[in-house]
């Protein structure tokens, strides 16, 4: 799923796989192989994981299993896709 936000002042893409019901939040961790409750407890912005499939502030900052895609080079980033994952907490560290 993709949805057009406004993110520190970038006009940014949010992307997921839509599986909600396998996020845990990346400030909760519940025991491995086990599956993450409904809501982890964790809010962001005063919003809570969703369970209806749309993108909120939990999802942009929380969701492990989100990113957020950005159409201009990252001064961070050496490389030439001319779409680099946004240099956020989480985003940057996915490049690999």
């Amino acid at each position: 799923m993709e949805t057009h936000i406004k993110f520190c002042g970038e006009d940014v893409i949010l992307l997921c796989d839509t599986r909600c019901n396998l996020a845990w939040g990346i400030n909760w961790r519940g025991s491995k192989g086990s599956f993450p409750p409904k809501h982890p407890g964790t809010y962001e912005g005063g919003h809570k994981k969703p369970i209806n499939k749309i993108h909120n502030k939990w999802c942009a900052r929380e969701c492990e299993r989100s990113t957020m895609v950005i159409n201009k080079a990252c001064p961070n980033c050496n490389n030439d896709r001319g779409i680099d994952i946004y240099c956020n907490h989480k985003f940057h560290q996915s490049m690999g």
